[in-house]
C-alpha cells in the first residue's frame, strides 16, 4: 500500500476476502481512500488468501483432503464469479447422475461436456467432489472460511 502512496502507519481497519476473491475494507470512512485500498489489495487477493490458508489454525487442523477441497472450492468460486459476473456460485449448483445443474447455459455446456479441455474437466471434477463432500458430511466445506485481516498501526495480522 505504501508503494502506491497510501500511508497506513497510523491506521486501523479490517480486510475481508470473499471466497470469490473480492476484497472489502471496513473501518475507513473516506470512501475514495477505501476504494483505492480495495483496488490495490484486489490485485493481491490470491497472495493474501494463500497467506491466510498457511497461517489460520482452523485450516491447518483440516485433513489433507479437506484442505484440498477448501482450496478447490475457493478456486471454483473465483472461476464462477469471473465467468458469470457474480451471478452463479457453488451454493447454486447441484449434481445428479454426474451432471452439474444450476449453471448458466454457456458454462453448462463447458463443464458438463468439457471434451479434451483439462481446465474445464478439473473444474467439473472439483465441483462434483465438493458437492459430494458437502452432501455426505452434512456441512459446507467453506462454512468456516472467514478470510479476514486487521491492519493496526501499519501491521497486517490475521483476524481471529
Amino acid at each position: 500500500l505504501q508503494e502506491v502512496g497510501i500511508d497506513i502507519s497510523d491506521s486501523t481497519f479490517s480486510i475481508k476476502i470473499g471466497a470469490d476473491g473480492q476484497v472489502s475494507v471496513d473501518g475507513i470512512n473516506d470512501n475514495a481512500m477505501k476504494q483505492k485500498i480495495e483496488d490495490v489489495l484486489s490485485k493481491y487477493s490470491d497472495d493474501l488468501m494463500d497467506i491466510y490458508f498457511s497461517m489460520d489454525s482452523e485450516i491447518q487442523a483440516l485433513s489433507d483432503k479437506e484442505k484440498y477441497l477448501l482450496q478447490a472450492a475457493v478456486d471454483v468460486e473465483k472461476f464462477l464469479y469471473k465467468a458469470t459476473g457474480g451471478s452463479a456460485s457453488l451454493g447454486d449448483l447441484s449434481v445428479e447422475n454426474a451432471t452439474i445443474h444450476g449453471l448458466p447455459k454457456t458454462l453448462d455446456d463447458l463443464l458438463n461436456n468439457p471434451g479434451d479441455n483439462l481446465t474445464y474437466q478439473d473444474y467439473a471434477s472439483d465441483i462434483r467432489e465438493i458437492l459430494a463432500y458437502n452432501r455426505t458430511q452434512h456441512k459446507d466445506i467453506m462454512s468456516g472460511l472467514n478470510v479476514q485481516f486487521v491492519i493496526a498501526d501499519g501491521t497486517f495480522q490475521i483476524k481471529d
